[in-house]
């Protein structure tokens, strides 16, 4: 068992997702996000990663997995799915529109969040973009 393994098991066992009796659904969900999670660890500490690599990778994985573009959006054309009669999503980023004006929009430009942490969109969330265009998103705090 490499350390990564053995930290990842330690840890997984104080947030108590470990051994437990599967008794309802909700253990049965911890259970297996366990699993996945030591599946995925296990992986990354067999390829033998440097710490320069390591980081790398994990940014990579981190960003595919959340469906982050790597590069900018450009816009052109064959980045689009007509999803409506005037209205255009971005296939690399599903969180932005177009339409047959070529105006685009992030429509999480802007995530709010409340004084219990709760973050949401709303009609204010969206914001108008230009290309070449890096999704990023604005948290506000609101009272």
């Amino acid at each position: 068992m490499t350390n990564l393994i053995a930290y990842a098991k330690t840890e997984l066992e104080k947030i108590g997702i470990e051994n437990k009796n599967i008794t309802n659904i909700d253990d049965l969900w911890d259970s297996s996000i366990h699993k996945d999670v030591m599946e995925l660890i296990a992986i990354f500490s067999s390829q033998g990663h440097s710490g320069t690599s390591s980081h790398q990778v994990i940014s990579l994985f981190s960003k595919l997995a959340n469906y982050t573009p790597l590069l900018p959006l450009t816009g052109e054309e064959s980045e689009w799915v007509q999803v409506g009669e005037d209205l255009y999503q971005n296939k690399r980023a599903s969180h932005v529109f177009k339409n047959n004006k070529n105006e685009a929009w992030d429509i999480q430009g802007k995530i709010f969040t409340d004084q219990e942490g709760n973050s949401y969109t709303n009609e204010f969330s969206g914001v108008r973009i230009q290309f070449p265009y890096s999704p990023k998103t604005e948290y506000i705090k609101t009272p």
